[in-house]
């Protein structure tokens, strides 16, 4: 005579669906969980100063959204349209194009983390902590 009981538990077999190997789960899990990936789609939110050449501080805009990746230029331009935005004003585009023109002609100077950005088309990588300051020079009489 037999007896029924439980059946006997077996390990689960290393198929498709079974644990993956260290090293895989490493790049896995590296691939899909940087911060700065993260940031980069969502978007993140900046700060920006605009200083004076004397040192004094003037507006403060928040940019919400924008990549963390992103050129000069377009940090210009996009600090502009919101400007204009919130002035409920028309055209950023040329006012954009005017602003990107005054940095060629050195009517300011952008700051990212105490470092000087002295080209519209280099790549900066930003964070929600960086701090961002354009700095306008004012022309000396006579100059």
């Amino acid at each position: 005579m037999t007896t029924s009981g439980p059946a006997p538990h077996h390990a689960p077999s290393h198929s498709a669906i079974g644990p993956l190997p260290r090293a895989k789960l490493q790049e896995v899990a590296g691939a899909l969980s940087p911060a700065a990936d993260y940031a980069a789609a969502v978007g993140i939110t900046v700060k920006i100063v605009e200083v004076s050449g004397a040192g004094q501080v003037g507006t403060t805009t928040w940019l919400e959204g924008i990549s963390s990746s992103i050129t000069l230029r377009d940090l210009i331009r996009t600090r502009v349209r919101e400007e204009v935005a919130k002035e409920r004003q028309r055209d950023w585009e040329r006012q954009a194009d005017r602003a990107v023109e005054a940095f060629g002609r050195n009517g300011f100077f952008v700051l990212v983390d105490d470092r000087q950005v002295t080209e519209l088309d280099e790549e900066l990588e930003l964070t929600a902590d960086s701090d961002i300051r354009f700095v306008r020079l004012v022309q000396l009489a006579g100059g």
